[in-house]
């Protein structure tokens, strides 16, 4: 999987002969050489980044994720950040999108993830997409956005729960009388199928949304 695995494990040898900062330097040196290769084969294998640049967004969140210190306040902007505000039967609510395929990949996730709701007064959602969400229709996007609203007003759960994504689609169905929840969840299918890669965490997926479909129809 590792293409330059010669210079990793040469790399890895240097670093018992280093001390202090010099050898953190190392150390970070040699994450992100392995990240580098890791995310080359993931986006070989796995349809969740949007070009061939993602990877500098990436790198600016690895060092801060290595030592444990990556949080929603310390994601850069970047054009990929939009802010929205949407209007739902609970009043007006801030949405912050922010394209970062690598925070939703390790939160075990795909298309997009809630962060948390913050602030007071209008209350603001923070949702890390990938490039997934980019392949769906603007309907689409936006039923997966009051979806994650959703999660927002029932707080978020520990563990995933079929009855908590369940209850989420139909506050987005709910809110969204324009747009077929039942369409949108298809195109999520169809757009899961189309990936490549863990073929058992894709059955899994894809037999979620089917009983997901068959409730909001």
């Amino acid at each position: 999987m590792i293409k330059d695995n010669n210079n990793i494990m040469s790399l890895y040898r240097d670093v018992k002969y280093r001390s202090g900062e010099e050898m953190r330097n190392y150390m970070m040196e040699l994450f992100e050489m392995i990240f580098k290769n890791v995310c080359n084969e993931y986006e070989k294998y796995h349809d969740r980044f949007k070009n061939g640049t993602d990877h500098e967004v990436l790198k600016k969140d690895f060092r801060k994720y290595v030592t444990r210190n990556l949080t929603v306040a310390s994601i850069e902007a970047t054009k990929d950040l939009k802010l929205v505000t949407c209007g739902t039967l609970l009043g007006p609510m801030r949405v912050l999108i922010v394209y970062n395929p690598f925070i939703v990949m390790q939160s075990g996730a795909c298309i997009a993830v809630n962060a948390g709701r913050y602030g007071t007064g209008i209350p603001l959602t923070i949702i890390f997409v990938d490039g997934l969400f980019y392949k769906l229709s603007k309907d689409s996007q936006l039923f997966i956005i009051f979806h994650e609203l959703g999660h927002s007003v029932r707080g978020k759960k520990k563990f995933r729960k079929l009855s908590e994504e369940r209850a989420c689609d139909k506050f987005a169905k709910a809110n969204l009388k324009s747009i077929s929840a039942a369409n949108a969840l298809r195109e999520v299918k169809n757009v899961i199928t189309s990936v490549r890669g863990n073929r058992i965490l894709k059955k899994i997926s894809l037999v979620e949304i089917e009983k997901r479909i068959a409730a909001v129809e």
